[in-house]
């Protein structure tokens, strides 16, 4: 067996139990982005088997595509939880299509009758670049393994048709997968270890707006901790917890969206008396788009802030749910300088 059968057969291996790793953890965290790293992951280890056994070339270069594909999704996805206001990047995977232009001016400027990269490997390499870009401005120095990972990786496959099918191929792919596998597993297993239902998260004092799907999760942690909810679900019951209903129907504990300056007393008062009773009080919100409707922007951020002020002073947290999509960039941006 050449050296190259066995660097491949290598690659193949890393990539399926990377995939592995991910697909676990899709299935006991219920998280789409680990499920979306896992389809790329196999994918590749599809591809480096495919060519390890001498399948089709052109077969196995069509699992290069679904590679890139689904690390492009899994970072987005990422990014969703881990830093929201970073998704304004993805405009950039709207060049992927431009590559081509750029091949044919490269044929073109040195005079070769057919560009020498392009393709399927191309598109897919061009894809991940834009990907370590997008996870470097996301997650800095926390991502900047992944991202060289990802670049080594995108350059290979980018230049894949001058490169070739030789072993300076295998050892850029080789030196990529070990390391966009190890550092995205160690980051991974992070972000698991932060959000695991079995494991109470540390509260801080302050303020912390998060997803829809992180603030479920941490609430689930808090079930025996001191919390005050404002929901719009008036199915939400607790023994432990004080829960008010953001509605304008007339119901017990009703609250109106409209009357912040309530709320905001009533959060205070209870973060206090948790403190006097040398406690931390958790005051949790999952209706912001719900208030939005009834408050213009500044009055909302000015009862953000307000509640921030006091859960430094009172020694207690204001956990706020949004949902990623119903807002508009610049207001993401002005939501979390409120933290």
């Amino acid at each position: 067996m050449s050296l190259e059968s066995i660097s491949r057969l290598i690659i193949s291996l890393i990539s399926m139990l990377t995939a592995i790793y991910f697909f676990r953890i899709s299935y006991k965290e219920r998280r789409k982005d680990a499920f979306c790293g896992g389809f790329g992951w196999i994918a590749l280890s599809l591809h480096y088997f495919l060519r390890y056994a001498n399948i089709s070339t052109q077969i196995a270069e069509i699992f290069l595509y679904f590679y890139a594909l689904g690390i492009s999704l899994y970072t987005v996805l990422l990014l969703e939880d881990l830093s929201p206001t970073a998704l304004r990047h993805v405009r950039w995977y709207l060049l992927v299509p431009l590559s081509h232009v750029l091949y044919r001016l490269i044929a073109v400027t040195l005079g070769f009758k057919k560009a020498f990269i392009g393709g399927i490997a191309g598109d897919a390499g061009f894809m991940l670049l834009i990907s370590a870009y997008i996870l470097w401005k996301g997650l800095e120095k926390e991502g900047l393994i992944t991202s060289i990972g990802t670049i080594v990786l995108g350059i290979d496959l980018t230049l894949y048709k001058f490169i070739g099918d030789t072993f300076i191929d295998v050892l850029f792919i080789l030196a990529g997968a070990i390391l966009f596998s190890f550092a995205s597993i160690h980051k991974y297993s992070r972000l698991v270890k932060d959000i695991s239902k079995e494991k109470i998260p540390e509260i801080k004092p302050g303020m912390k707006i998060v997803p829809d799907a992180y603030f479920e999760v941490l609430l689930e942690t808090l079930e025996d901790k001191p919390v005050l909810l404002f929901t719009r679900d008036t199915t939400k019951k607790s023994k432990s917890w004080i829960i008010f209903y953001i509605t304008n129907a007339q119901i017990e504990n009703g609250i109106r969206p409209t009357e912040l300056e309530k709320m905001t007393h009533l959060a205070v008062r209870f973060m206090r008396e948790v403190k006097e009773a040398e406690g931390r009080g958790v005051v949790a919100i999952d209706c912001l788009e719900y208030l939005r409707l009834y408050n213009d922007l500044k009055s909302l951020l000015k009862f953000l802030h307000t509640l921030r002020d006091y859960a430094l002073k009172e020694k207690g947290t204001v956990i706020v749910a949004y949902t990623p999509e119903a807002w508009e960039e610049n207001e993401r941006a002005m939501l979390f300088r409120v933290q």
